[in-house]
């Protein structure tokens, strides 16, 4: 299978995992295998809610419930997907984490599942690579400048992010 290219086809993978979950009356290897799933990534959804998807599903083109439960036919394989997906991957913030492993926890419980001890859990970045080069441009800036006036920037910044 063909892994994943673009940010839109993850985000999709992401909203289609909800959807595969509930085939087969929820009785099927994805329900099966969500606690053993190591590697999670949480995207915010068009109301605002986390949902979530693990690496090994939502880094393949056109993946589906049917193409997963056939996945040594189709050599899926996590390592390859972790690989692909590291360019979207924001590790949150401590604060973040424990929101998103008490929001995971309810999602999985909601299947009579935990998540799994060793679960990592990553924030989908929504920049495209644009943005990404002007962050860095900013960052390479930033590092220029003397400590106080970084604490300053990074400051407003964060005062800024508050208010959206």
């Amino acid at each position: 299978m063909l892994l994943v290219s673009n940010i839109n086809h993850v985000i999709k993978n992401i909203e289609d995992f909800q959807i595969e979950l509930n085939k087969k009356n929820r009785k099927n290897d994805l329900v099966n295998a969500l606690g053993q799933f190591t590697n999670w990534f949480a995207h915010k959804d068009e109301l605002g809610n986390w949902i979530f998807g693990p690496s090994k599903f939502i880094g393949y083109q056109g993946i589906s419930l049917e193409k997963y439960e056939n996945k040594s036919q189709n050599k899926l394989d996590g390592r390859q997907t972790d690989a692909i997906l590291q360019q979207w991957k924001i590790k949150p913030s401590k604060e973040e984490d424990k929101e998103l492993r008490e929001k995971l926890g309810l999602f999985l419980n909601s299947y009579g599942k935990r998540i799994k001890k060793t679960a990592k859990i990553y924030v989908l970045s929504e920049y495209q690579d644009g943005e990404i080069e002007q962050s860095k441009a900013i960052i390479a800036i930033l590092k220029t400048w003397n400590k106080d006036i970084q604490k300053k920037v990074i400051n407003d910044i964060n005062l800024y992010k508050q208010s959206l």
